[in-house]
């Protein structure tokens, strides 16, 4: 998730969104990964709910006055650059609205919070930023002043399917490294892989990724052609695989037995990262309900 914090999260929305001075200043380090970049929106008290992010900015004089804290910010110990996401006070020129802005590690104001522990994907460091009356230029906001909210919800899919994207690696990650076991291991004096038992759980790990590939291929495919369907083909695609992530890793352990607990084992790793996926990027709960909001508008009488 590093590397897609840095190339998707930052990247895309600054190649789709920022200026040319902007992409020339920015862009070529994060593409040749010289730099690291990252989006800082979740908030203690907002995380899928923009409406109440607490992070403020104030447009005063010839400078935006930013304030608040990003915590869960995957990349943070490490990142070079943060797009950040505030809301702007009642009393400002632009109330109301979200603004994005480009924060430099080092910008006055802005200082590293403490990193936070994970339960899986420990590989991608995340942690939390304090911004303390952080003061930018206006050719640090990305797109327009209150354009943010429009950002966010334009990414939210771009978002969704990198996330389904991870859940499929790991659980194919989880699924050759199961079968490899089940024809190493004995039990009996038989393969694991010659109980039936054993051999049902590899095949529907077999079937539950091929539909996960299948179903983000469609959703890609959505996406690129502009289709009014592709936010539900997202949509579908993140929950089947990142819920068919959890069932596959979990498989896993149970054909590995009692080594599959032992913590620094493949499975257990995939086990706990695999549980990511169902809440970053828009809950399944949350993309159900869009799901079902979209067959609402489209078959209700």
């Amino acid at each position: 998730m590093s590397a897609v914090a840095s190339s998707v999260y930052f990247g895309y929305i600054l190649n789709t969104f920022g200026t040319e001075e902007q992409k020339k200043k920015y862009l070529p380090d994060i593409i040749s990964g010289k730099k690291i970049g990252t989006l800082a929106v979740t908030e203690y008290e907002s995380g899928s709910d923009d409406n109440e992010m607490k992070t403020t900015a104030f447009f005063k004089g010839s400078a935006w006055v930013v304030s608040g804290m990003k915590p869960y910010v995957t990349n943070a110990p490490a990142a070079d650059y943060f797009l950040v996401a505030a809301a702007s006070e009642s009393e400002s020129e632009y109330s109301g609205g979200i603004t994005i802005f480009i924060v430099a590690r080092g910008t006055s104001g802005c200082i590293d919070g403490e990193p936070v522990e994970t339960m899986g994907l420990r590989g991608s460091s995340a942690g939390e930023i304090i911004l303390n009356k952080c003061s930018l230029r206006n050719n640090a906001v990305i797109g327009s002043p209150g354009e943010g909210a429009e950002i966010l919800a334009y990414i939210k899919n771009f978002r969704a399917l990198c996330t389904a994207t991870c859940s499929l690696g790991i659980a194919a990650a989880a699924m050759d490294s199961s079968n490899t076991y089940s024809k190493e291991r004995k039990s009996s004096g038989r393969y694991l892989n010659r109980y039936q038992e054993i051999a049902f759980k590899l095949a529907d790990m077999m079937i539950e990724t091929d539909i996960s590939r299948l179903l983000l291929y469609k959703a890609a495919w959505e996406l690129d052609n502009g289709s009014d369907d592709a936010a539900s083909a997202v949509s579908c695609a993140k929950i089947f695989a990142t819920e068919a992530a959890s069932r596959i890793t979990g498989w896993g352990v149970q054909i590995f037995g009692g080594k599959g607990y032992l913590k620094g084992t493949d499975v257990e790793r995939f086990y706990r990262d695999a549980k990511f996926g169902e809440i970053a990027g828009g809950t399944s709960e949350l993309q159900r309900i869009a799901i079902a909001g979209e067959i609402l508008d489209r078959y209700c009488n």
